[in-house]
């Protein structure tokens, strides 16, 4: 993560905002004493907003760990058999 302080951000900012629209970048703004605030694209955004989603569902976490505990077991069931049986 890239830390700027305000100053050098208002200075750089269109080259700070390219830098930002790219995944996996983020960019901390130091102001005085205030708390960092981060620059990233709006797409890194919503991504980490759908994980907090999912992570804060208590039954969906419970129902991904089962499943890939029954992955890991080998219990699982291909695709394909799974769309023939539907389609049946």
């Amino acid at each position: 993560m890239k830390r700027v302080k305000a100053t050098d951000a208002r200075r750089e900012w269109f080259k700070l905002l390219k830098q930002a629209g790219k995944p996996g970048v983020f960019i901390a703004i130091q102001h005085r004493d205030q708390p960092d605030v981060v620059m990233m694209s709006i797409e890194e955004f919503e991504g980490w907003m759908e994980t907090m989603e999912i992570m804060s569902d208590s039954q969906l976490m419970k129902d991904i760990k089962e499943g890939m505990a029954e992955k890991k077991a080998g219990d699982i069931v291909a695709l394909e058999d799974v769309l023939k049986k539907v389609r049946q």
